[in-house]
């Protein structure tokens, strides 16, 4: 899913995972394994996670700037 060209996970593939919409079913839960994917696959140098990805991440569950979109506020209407 995150696979680049070397054969590693990229941070760039997990931000766009991170950003696209998660509206439909399954789409949390697919964002969420690519999180654990990527962070499976790069043990060794976890910066550009927490330096590109993270606050993507952060901003998801809580939709700082978009509430409505927030993960949290998606599957407390389920």
């Amino acid at each position: 899913m995150l696979r680049g060209h070397g054969g590693a996970s990229n941070w760039q593939a997990l931000v766009r995972t991170l950003e696209s919409q998660h509206l439909q079913v399954g789409a949390i839960r697919r964002a969420c394994n690519a999180v654990e994917e990527y962070l499976s696959a790069n043990r060794d140098n976890l910066r550009s996670f927490f330096d590109k990805c993270f606050p993507v991440l952060l901003k998801r569950i809580f939709g700082y700037d978009d509430a409505e979109a927030s993960w949290l506020n998606l599957v407390s209407k389920v």
